[in-house]
């Protein structure tokens, strides 16, 4: 089986360096979108914002996505540390998804419909398998842990530190983004001001659909860096 780390020297110096100027350029882009979010959202129809909603689907359609090109990576994958890792990651981007429909309340008639905020649902009310969906992650997570454990994924984490495939600038904005998102619906003490509950109820998906399109950017960083650094071990050792 190739090395998962290779040599220092053995990674060429676009690897090497580090990736601040990416990083900043990720954190711009996000601050003026969220910016344009802001001002645009009471401009925009509030329908976009609803569950069920445009932006709401297509957060749906960019998680499964994920979820596809995380099974891609682990049928692909060079080393079996790798493929374990990768079909570890793909059944959290169903997580989320399923998450996002509220575990699947949203495919059922809404219990209310507001003319501002749209359609409500509630995953405790509508669905009669609501205390089985707790149990049931409890048992995916462990399930998953096992197969970190036991295929010794874990010694990937020297080779995205070495490779600089550890996401912390699509970490980061994951969360900023979900602050924005936890602020423009009112939780958690924090607030936004000057916008309708139409438009803070659009900022919110859109901050969410900006959470998740870098957790994505971050997949692919850390795809791009094991797939690299396995190729470079194996090369070192002299394997084609």
């Amino acid at each position: 089986m190739p090395s998962l780390i290779p040599s220092k020297g053995a990674l060429p110096a676009r690897v090497r360096r580090h990736g601040w100027p990416r990083a900043l350029l990720q954190a711009l882009v996000i601050v003026a979108a969220l910016v344009a979010c802001y001002f645009a959202a009471p401009l925009l129809p509030a329908r976009l914002g609803w569950e069920n909603g445009v932006i709401e689907n297509t957060q749906v359609v960019l998680l499964l996505s994920g979820g596809l090109l995380a099974v891609r990576y682990a049928l692909h994958a060079l080393v079996q540390p790798q493929r374990a890792f990768w079909w570890v990651i793909s059944p959290l981007w169903g997580v989320l998804a399923l998450r996002e429909l509220s575990w699947g309340a949203t495919l059922l008639p809404p219990l209310h419909l507001d003319p501002l905020t749209g359609p409500t649902f509630s995953s405790s009310q509508q669905l009669f398998y609501k205390p089985l969906i707790t149990p049931a992650l409890l048992v995916l997570v462990a399930g998953l842990v096992v197969v970190l454990l036991v295929w010794r994924a874990y010694r990937l984490l020297p080779l995205l530190w070495q490779c600089r495939g550890v996401p912390w600038s699509e970490m980061a904005l994951v969360v900023a983004c979900m602050l924005v998102s936890t602020a423009a619906e009112g939780h958690m003490g924090l607030s936004i001001q000057g916008l309708g509950h139409g438009a803070s109820q659009l900022l919110e998906e859109f901050a969410e659909l900006l959470a998740y399109l870098m957790l994505l950017v971050g997949q692919c960083r850390v795809h791009q860096a094991l797939d690299h650094g396995a190729a470079l071990g194996a090369r070192a050792q002299g394997q084609p």
